[in-house]
């Protein structure tokens, strides 16, 4: 059996469709974004801001972390950069394994 895996290239999407996507308020994004948990890309064509859609996911992460686990903004942030930290050392470590 083969499995065939297609690489995503992401799309922008306007604060408005992540907001509806995600169903939290555009000002809830702004805030995200201001606490640096998010990064947008540029603008709309409107000068709104806009996003990757691979976005959607880290909204959802968050307001799971941020409303059900009660985590501060400060928290995620370092649990972000933790996994990230994790991740890499990860790769790291099996890249180093297929060499030796």
């Amino acid at each position: 059996m083969e499995i065939s895996i297609q690489e995503h290239s992401p799309q922008v999407i306007s604060i408005e469709t992540l907001s509806e996507i995600t169903g939290v308020h555009p000002d809830f994004v702004s805030e995200l974004e201001h606490a640096q948990l998010i990064q947008r890309i540029g603008t709309d064509p409107k000068g709104s801001p806009a996003f990757e859609d691979t976005v959607v996911c880290e909204v959802r992460r968050i307001v799971h972390l941020h409303e059900r686990e009660k985590m501060s903004f400060r928290m995620i942030r370092y649990l972000f950069r933790l996994t990230r930290r994790l991740e890499r050392v990860e790769s790291e470590l099996r890249s180093y394994r297929e060499r030796y």
